[in-house]
């Protein structure tokens, strides 16, 4: 009697795990709200992948950006003629 009853149990419960269609409807509107929050977590991500990647190179650029700038300053200071001092103005009170 035990074995009859268990085999029923097993039955009913292999019968509810069965996959069933489901008896469901996603409006358009659920369905473009669920794509936009879909795309904008997957740009998030692509974004912040991005800026990692991205942050080497910017330094990077920056630092030769700035290496440029001081070479260039150089330069100009090489061609510039020389500052010459006021004899006059030696000694004296700067003026405010």
């Amino acid at each position: 009697m035990f074995m009859k009853q268990t085999g029923v149990v097993v039955i009913c419960l292999a019968l509810f795990a069965l996959p069933d269609i489901a008896q469901a409807y996603i409006g358009p509107g659920a369905g473009i709200t669920f794509i936009g929050a879909l795309i904008g977590v997957v740009l998030a991500i692509l974004s912040a992948i991005g800026f990692i990647l991205f942050w080497p190179i910017r330094r990077l650029l920056r630092r030769m950006k700035a290496k440029g700038n001081v070479e260039a300053e150089v330069m100009e200071a090489e061609d510039a003629p020389p500052i010459e001092e006021d004899p006059a103005r030696e000694g004296a009170p700067v003026d405010n």
